[in-house]
C-alpha cells in the first residue's frame, strides 16, 4: 500500500516537491510553483499549503512570494518581517518592501519538471527539458513571468 501511494503524490506533496527545489537566494511566485505543479490555477493552493508547511526546516516556503515580489503579510512562522529576514539572511535585496524579481526570481535551473501530455491532463515527473517540450499553457504561464 505504501509503494503505491508514493506514486501518486498529492497536490500539496507536489507543492512541497517544487518549493524544496529552489536554491537559497532565490525565490519563485505562488503562480510558479502553481505551474510547475501542474495547474496554473493553483496559486491560492499554494499558498494554503505552505501555511500548513509541515516541514519548515526542509520546505523553504519564505522562499515563495507574490507575483510583484512581496512577502506574505500572514507569513505562518513569524509574520512578514520574519520572512524578510530568512530572505535577506540568504542575499535576497529589497527594494521598497519587495524582491527585485529581476535578480532573484528562480529560472527552474535545478529540478525542472516535464510534463508528457496526455488527453485533456498532464502528468508531472521529475527531469530536465527543453521549451518546446512544455504543453502550450506552460510556455504561455513562462512569458508572463519575469526570468532574468
Amino acid at each position: 500500500m505504501a509503494a503505491a501511494r508514493s506514486k501518486h503524490m498529492t497536490t500539496f506533496e507536489k507543492i512541497y516537491e517544487i518549493v524544496k527545489r529552489i536554491p537559497p537566494g532565490r525565490v519563485a511566485t505562488y503562480g510558479q510553483i502553481a505551474a510547475l505543479a501542474g495547474n496554473p490555477r493553483w496559486s491560492r493552493v499554494v499558498g494554503y499549503a505552505l501555511h500548513v508547511n509541515p516541514d519548515p526546516k526542509h520546505i523553504p516556503c519564505h522562499r515563495v512570494v507574490n507575483r510583484e515580489g512581496y512577502p506574505s503579510k500572514a507569513f505562518a512562522f513569524g509574520g512578514e518581517n520574519r520572512q524578510i529576514e530568512l530572505l535577506s539572511a540568504e542575499g535576497v535585496e529589497f527594494t521598497d518592501g519587495h524582491v527585485d524579481m529581476e535578480a532573484f526570481l528562480w529560472n527552474n535551473e535545478i529540478g525542472q519538471l516535464a510534463f508528457s501530455s496526455l488527453p485533456d491532463s498532464y502528468t508531472v515527473k521529475y527531469a530536465s527539458f527543453t521549451l518546446s517540450e512544455k504543453p502550450a499553457w506552460y510556455r504561455q504561464i513562462q512569458r508572463r513571468i519575469p526570468y532574468p
